[in-house]
């Protein structure tokens, strides 16, 4: 039952925060933690799902940079979730005109007990404005979700090949460490008010929610 629940609210539950805003140099390593979600309305509280992840990253050169993390929560549903990726900066900011970054990410899902693999693509696009000695960093994107798996939803769920997420976020960054703090407007368009919990969020679209993440950067 909660392996099935965990597959269905995967376009609130897939997203995670960004990991990587400013660009690692080349053979520079970042490994990181991640947690917090989609919020919820649960015994009259608002507050997010515990989802959490763990990541590594290195960086390739020329703003090209590779990642991929585990998503511990998952692990807890006999689910192995894991989501290689590939980012790349095409520009930093100048003034008051933005960074510019582009991410390829797959998720891809193992569900152990019914010996199920699933895959959904997520690409996202990023702008980035950092201070004067790049402690500060503010960032605003839009992810997009891909659902490839048209013939196997349950019955009654909606089926989107595509679904996005807005999000905007502040990164502090001092020495070898890295902490940021997002959120994210999850599958605008969408309609809540049929799925198995009760999101907060706008109106009745989609999910809000709120992310940590902490990183270390090492040669």
């Amino acid at each position: 039952m909660y392996r099935w629940l965990l597959l269905l609210l995967l376009p609130f539950l897939g997203c995670v925060g960004q990991r990587q805003i400013y660009p690692l140099p080349k053979g520079e390593h970042a490994v990181g933690v991640q947690a917090g979600g989609p919020l919820i309305r649960l015994n009259q509280t608002t507050l997010p799902i515990p989802l959490s992840a763990v990541y590594g990253a290195v960086g390739l050169g020329k703003g090209l940079l590779v990642d991929g993390g585990i998503h511990t929560t998952a692990l807890l549903y006999q689910t192995i979730f894991i989501d290689p990726g590939v980012q790349k900066t095409w520009n930093f900011p100048n003034g008051l005109r933005p960074g510019l970054n582009t991410g390829l990410r797959l998720n891809t899902l193992t569900d152990l007990g019914a010996r199920d693999w699933r895959f959904y693509p997520l690409v996202d696009v990023n702008l980035w404005w950092r201070s004067a000695k790049d402690h500060h960093i503010g960032f605003v994107g839009l992810n997009h979700w891909f659902d490839p798996h048209v013939r196997q939803i349950k019955e009654g769920i909606t089926y989107r090949l595509w679904r996005p997420a807005l999000y905007t976020g502040y990164q502090h960054r001092r020495e070898d460490w890295d902490f940021s703090l997002e959120a994210q407007w999850l599958a605008p368009g969408t309609d809540n008010r049929f799925t198995e919990v009760d999101y907060r969020s706008i109106g009745d679209q989609g999910a809000l929610g709120i992310y940590l993440t902490i990183q270390y950067r090492f040669l």
